[in-house]
């Protein structure tokens, strides 16, 4: 892991369009400079007349010297073009007047930054955000970009790599969950890499594909908060641009995960990365973060941390039923979602679904209302009026794992007829365990419709080799 960062230092002077930035200066630092210039060159006359001379060869176009003066004076927005070259000829430096920067904004741009960052580091946290603007933003006429987040925690977490980056922005945008990147910053993302907005063109910059595992960890983290989702078995991040999603699992099989092809899904390409590198995802967004504060998984994080602590716990094999009662338990204590009850006890969505939908048919459970966009699930009415619902889910464990044992029997009478005559070919074939095909094969052995005809030996087993005694019975007990 090569965990040397490419950070590189960008100056206020260095910034486009940075003659045209207004800034509000430290007022000691303001009052010294005033004084300086004021000695230097001149009085109010002389001020106004070499300011205008500076816009004219710097081609700034209009010069308000009044205002120039008057707010080096007493305070305010200064333009920052003519007031670093006056500060020159007077010996102050341009890193000087960098350093006791308190405000600055683009001209006719609404978002103040205050406390700001400069000089601006070009690394992972660079990365990230133009990773979020690539994925979830747009880009509108005279580089005005937009950042638009449905997820309220993960829009949180997106303004504090901003403003970890540039500074604290004054917003005027009352909607919290969309943000205006500020014009310089747009504009500097596209002098930097060489890359687009289009929903259908965008690609990931070549230098972050290529670049330090800070950067490209920090785009796939982006790529999974906008575009992801965390399941039982895998990552999934969905995307209707091939290209980039093809990038995006460049990058990630570079970063040492195991990744699906990019496969076809309902009109859209999916992006999968499997359970196996689950853990090296989450320990590597620790190292990421341990270095770089903003960065987090937001709305993700508590399935991530969910998935980790689950694979540490072993419960062992719960008692038939006993997940449905936990499930009815929870659900006296209010409505909840299916994320809520897969979190309070720590199974598996697919599995707590399938529950609800048992309890469902069994009249104990029901639909209510939606939460944001999830189902609310609530107790029936027949439960208040039941005297022992633990009697009826566990009638209702025995009747499904008689059914489901009946399956995997003739499932393996099946296998057997097709020629899977050892439990190593049938294991293999059906997907069941091992142990499980033996234990089925014993009670097959003990009814008379299998017997045991030699043994094999494959690598390291040695394997019983069985074959259908009765085929006719079991004909008879398939049609």
């Amino acid at each position: 892991m090569d965990m040397q960062d490419q950070i590189h230092e960008i100056h206020i002077w260095d910034l486009p369009g940075w003659e045209n930035f207004i800034v509000k200066l430290n007022r000691a630092f303001r009052e010294n400079l005033f004084t300086a210039i004021k000695d230097k060159v001149g009085g109010y006359a002389n001020i106004l007349k070499k300011y205008g001379a500076i816009c004219r060869a710097i081609n700034l176009g209009y010069a308000n010297g009044h205002a120039f003066y008057d707010r080096l004076k007493n305070g305010g927005y200064i333009r920052l073009g003519p007031l670093i070259h006056i500060a020159a000829q007077v010996g102050v430096a341009k890193h000087e007047i960098e350093g006791n920067i308190v405000a600055y904004k683009c001209e006719n741009s609404g978002e103040e930054i205050f406390d700001p960052k400069l000089p601006i580091e070009r690394g992972p946290i660079f990365d990230a955000i133009l990773a979020h603007h690539i994925f979830d933003g747009s880009v509108s006429s005279g580089d005005r970009g937009t950042y638009r987040q449905k997820n309220i925690i993960a829009a949180k977490s997106f303004m504090r790599k901003v403003e970890f980056l540039i500074g604290r922005i004054e917003r005027r945008s009352k909607d919290p969950y969309s943000f205006y990147i500020p014009r310089f910053l747009v504009r500097l993302f596209k002098r930097s890499y060489d890359y687009g907005f289009d929903t259908y063109s965008a690609r990931a910059p070549t230098d972050i594909v290529n670049g330090s595992w800070a950067s490209k960890m920090a785009f796939l983290a982006a790529a999974v908060m906008d575009e992801g989702t965390i399941e039982d078995t895998k990552i999934r991040i969905y995307l209707a641009n091939r290209r980039l999603l093809q990038d995006v699992r460049d990058i990630a099989v570079n970063l040492g995960f195991n990744c699906s092809e990019v496969l076809e899904y309902k009109n859209r390409q999916l992006f999968c990365l499997s359970i196996k590198p689950l853990e090296k995802f989450y320990s590597d967004m620790l190292i990421l973060a341990q270095k770089y504060p903003p960065f987090d998984l937001a709305h993700h994080k508590s399935m991530l941390d969910f998935h980790i602590r689950r694979k540490g716990l072993f419960f062992g094999r719960r008692k038939s039923g006993e997940t449905k009662k936990r499930i009815i338990e929870e659900l006296r204590k209010g409505p909840r979602t299916c994320k809520e009850l897969m979190l309070g006890l720590v199974v598996g969505r697919n599995r707590v679904y399938k529950h609800l939908k048992d309890l469902r048919i069994l009249g104990l459970v029901e639909k209510s209302n939606k939460r944001g966009n999830a189902y609310l699930w609530q107790l029936s009415e027949r439960v208040q009026n039941l005297k022992d619902v633990d009697n009826l889910i566990n009638a209702f464990a025995k009747a499904s794992f008689r059914r489901r044992r009946e399956r995997s029997i003739e499932r393996i009478l099946g296998g057997l007829t097709e020629g899977l005559d050892d439990t190593q070919l049938l294991s293999k074939k059906l997907g069941l365990h091992r142990s499980t095909i033996n234990e089925h094969l014993r009670e097959l052995a003990r009814r008379g419709l299998v017997s045991k005809v030699g043994k094999r030996t494959r690598g390291f087993a040695n394997l019983d080799v069985w074959e259908i005694t009765l085929f006719s019975t079991f004909e008879a007990k398939v049609a």
